[in-house]
């Protein structure tokens, strides 16, 4: 088991893709890779990381559909995505996300 963490890497510092064992990081709680150039999806594993308070990803080249699997990431309170293309999935109706206050 990892420590809570928070892990903050932005402005183009990233490229390629999200490697599919950031699922391991079981207690991060704040992922902010915004304003990189990362490309292709996100991967199934973000399903895991039920810790996960805050995942920014916004500005970058991702470019297919969330995975269903985010779904899993039930603690998460903010999803910033913008600037990207893709499809959300049904499953992200699970999330407090869109739950009213």
């Amino acid at each position: 088991m990892y420590p809570t963490m928070s892990y903050p890497v932005k402005s183009r510092e990233l490229s390629g893709e999200i490697p599919s064992d950031i699922g391991e990081f079981s207690s991060l709680r704040f992922l902010n890779m915004s304003k990189n150039s990362l490309t292709g999806e996100i991967p199934k594993t973000v399903g895991k990381l039920t810790a996960l308070n805050i995942l920014d990803l916004s500005v970058n080249k991702l470019n297919r559909s969330i995975p269903v699997e985010i779904g899993g990431a039930t603690s998460l309170k903010d999803l910033v995505l913008s600037q990207n293309s893709g499809q959300l999935p049904e499953a992200m109706a699970k999330l407090d996300l869109f739950s009213k206050p």
